[in-house]
């Protein structure tokens, strides 16, 4: 794998498809093997569920899921 794009996520699911989209819409001219990686901080909104669903479409697409303990924390998720 030369690139993988971290996305960290909470509660953003429509903003998260949006952008996962358009990322796997981008033309690779280059030949770069690359995938993206969800890191969801504890969504409550249906965000594995999107992301689960939408992987069936991109194939180098990944979840992983990070409970947020109470608080969402960035610096955990990153």
């Amino acid at each position: 794998m030369d690139i993988s794009v971290i996305i960290p996520t909470f509660n953003r699911v429509d903003t998260l498809r949006k952008g996962i989209e358009t990322l796997f819409n981008q033309k690779n001219t280059a030949g770069i093997d690359w995938e993206i990686i969800v890191v969801d901080n504890g969504s409550t909104d249906g965000t594995k569920q999107m992301v689960e669903s939408i992987s069936k479409k991109f194939q180098k697409l990944r979840y992983c899921y990070v409970p947020n303990e109470y608080v969402p924390n960035r610096s955990k998720v990153r």
